[in-house]
């Protein structure tokens, strides 16, 4: 990631078993000097435990925003625990 760029996630851990779910602020900053476009991942979790409010974000210099990112994990069958998982906001390619 950019030093250019701050990504803070309201919370920097959950734990959650199946059915729950943890609403999660992702606060995006654009220290650079031009408006830029960032987009949101989330690795490391099922992608059908993700919901984002939005995928994408432009901001102009200077300015932050926020994503609401929602994670409610699915019945497993195996019973093994899940990796660990990450956020992120990056320039896309």
């Amino acid at each position: 990631m950019s030093a250019l760029i701050r990504a803070v996630l309201s919370s920097q851990a959950v734990q959650l078993h199946p059915g729950e779910h943890a609403d999660l602020v992702l606060t995006v900053q654009n220290f650079s000097e031009i408006v830029d476009r960032y987009q949101i991942t989330v690795e490391g979790v099922d992608p059908s435990w993700v919901n984002l409010s939005r995928s994408e974000l432009s901001l102009f210099p200077k300015d932050q925003d926020q994503v609401r990112l929602t994670l409610q994990p699915r019945a497993r069958r195996e019973h093994a625990d899940p990796p660990p998982g990450s956020c992120s906001a990056a320039r896309p390619a």
